[in-house]
């Protein structure tokens, strides 16, 4: 190894150790708190409109579709924020995240995917593994996020278990086993959030 290849190797791994030890910082309050309420809403557009909870295919149809609108306000901005802020080291710490958060998603989807297919009749499952599956990645990406964070994970954890003993009798859920979970667990997150950000600048 030549003396510049030692040199770029030195390089790499300090930055490599830069990113371990740096704060994701692309999550904002506001936003993730906006998709709180977008949960709650959207418990109430669907306990008006019994035609999005007539079987359980227009119940997860419905809750996937207000899933995606989540993450894609909250990683549309992830995204633009993570470069402003942590410049050339952006790139890394988004990739280091979407390693800890994508297999949580791809799990859900495919839970999903797999119930509505061969166990319907299950599909009443889906709500508290989902706040289950959520807990776990919020645990996961603790060396990135606020340790407040853990306040959030708790509840998600605590209500993924107390949804499935609700909705065990089977049937379609109801979609307040969906909007109050992710509803305060979003707001909780972004409280979280916003006193990581007050106290960095005390």
């Amino acid at each position: 190894m030549t003396d510049l290849e030692r040199a770029m190797a030195d390089l790499a791994f300090i930055q490599q150790r830069m990113v371990a030890s740096t704060r994701f910082d692309g999550l904002t309050p506001a936003t993730v708190s906006a998709t709180g309420v977008l949960a709650l809403l959207a418990g109430v557009v669907q306990t008006m409109s019994p035609l999005l909870m007539a079987t359980p295919l227009h119940f997860v149809g419905f809750w996937s579709l207000v899933a995606l609108v989540a993450v894609a306000l909250i990683g549309g901005e992830a995204l633009a924020r993570a470069r402003r802020v942590h410049g050339s080291m952006a790139e890394q710490l988004i990739a280091g995240t979407l390693r800890i958060l994508l297999p949580f998603l791809v799990a859900g989807a495919g839970l999903a995917l797999l119930l509505l297919r061969v166990a319907p009749d299950s599909a009443w499952m889906l709500p508290g593994l989902w706040q289950v599956l959520i807990a776990l990645a919020g645990l996961s990406a603790i060396p990135m996020l606020p340790r407040t964070i853990l306040l959030p994970a708790a509840w998600y954890f605590g209500c993924g278990f107390v949804v499935l003993a609700a909705c065990a009798g089977g049937g379609t859920p109801s979609p307040w086993s969906m909007a109050l979970p992710f509803g305060v667990g979003q707001l909780l997150v972004g409280l979280a959030l916003h006193r990581a950000v007050r106290a960095a600048a005390a």
